[in-house]
């Protein structure tokens, strides 16, 4: 179902329930690319934000004595980690949405995986609308689970790469940050359905809906 061009007031059927579209807040054109400028944009100061929580945690323990030093092995080494632990946390990312999904209940066979592979994207997207509640628990669930047990254990352990890959990390929730910021004023009763990518881009918001 393509969602950009539905109205406030349209109905919708997804399965057997039927919906009334209160709100469409799937961005596009010009605002879309403005939105999209936005959140790389955030994502670079979420990045220096928890990095700079890292170096200031580690000198405030007694300065930073790593256990694992990386700052003697080679530049192609450290990136080879690097990329590696980004490609995992990728994939451990979408996956803990679809686990946030599976836990309010959304059925297996209506959670879709995928990457984008023009702009490199990849998702984790319920087909079916879900209440208020369930879709801001997906959307953080990544950054509870993952990234700051991370931040802690790089702090903890006082190692550089650790704590740059945290921040790394951070950075990759900027747009579930926006979705977030996005949904402050929805009332708690709706609920949210995102719309299928585009094999070009993938799309950036969502409906309101309300059960009918």
């Amino acid at each position: 179902m393509s969602g950009e061009n539905l109205q406030k007031g349209e109905l919708v059927t997804y399965g057997h329930i039927k919906y009334k579209i209160i709100d469409n807040k799937i961005v596009k054109g010009d605002k879309k690319r403005k939105t999209i400028m936005k959140i790389n944009a955030f994502s670079v100061l979420i990045m220096i934000f928890v990095y700079l929580i890292y170096f200031a945690a580690t000198n405030i323990l007694g300065g930073n004595d790593t256990v694992f030093n990386f700052e003697f092995m080679s530049f192609f080494i450290s990136f080879v980690i690097i990329f590696a632990g980004f490609v995992l946390f990728i994939v451990a990312h979408e996956y803990m949405h679809y686990l946030s999904y599976r836990i309010s209940g959304t059925p297996k066979d209506k959670l879709k995986f995928g990457v984008i592979l023009k702009s490199g994207l990849a998702y984790c997207i319920s087909l079916v609308p879900n209440t208020l509640k369930a879709s801001r628990l997906s959307l953080m669930m990544p950054f509870y689970v993952l990234v700051i047990p991370c931040i802690i254990l790089s702090i903890f352990l006082k190692n550089n790469l650790l704590g740059f890959m945290s921040a790394l990390f951070a950075s990759g929730s900027a747009g579930d940050f926006w979705y977030m910021w996005s949904m402050h004023k929805i009332p708690k009763d709706m609920y949210i359905v995102e719309v299928m990518p585009k094999s070009d881009g993938y799309e950036i918001g969502y409906l309101v809906l309300e059960k009918i």
